[in-house]
């Protein structure tokens, strides 16, 4: 696991890593958002997952 800046971002990496998470979704633009994905998990704001889910993604 590639650790970020922040004690708290990597536990909520680790958690969404345990959980198979689809998605981590996140308004941290200083770091979490500029990661874009971890191990295939998709890093996005509020508006883009509610168009994912929209769309059926």
């Amino acid at each position: 696991m590639a650790f970020i800046a922040h004690v708290d971002d990597d536990q909520v990496i680790a958690a969404a890593v345990a959980a198979r998470a689809d998605l981590i979704v996140s308004g941290d633009l200083k770091h979490l958002l500029p990661l874009g994905s971890h191990q295939g998990i998709d890093i996005v704001d509020a508006a883009e997952a509610v168009r994912r889910i929209a769309a059926g993604a």
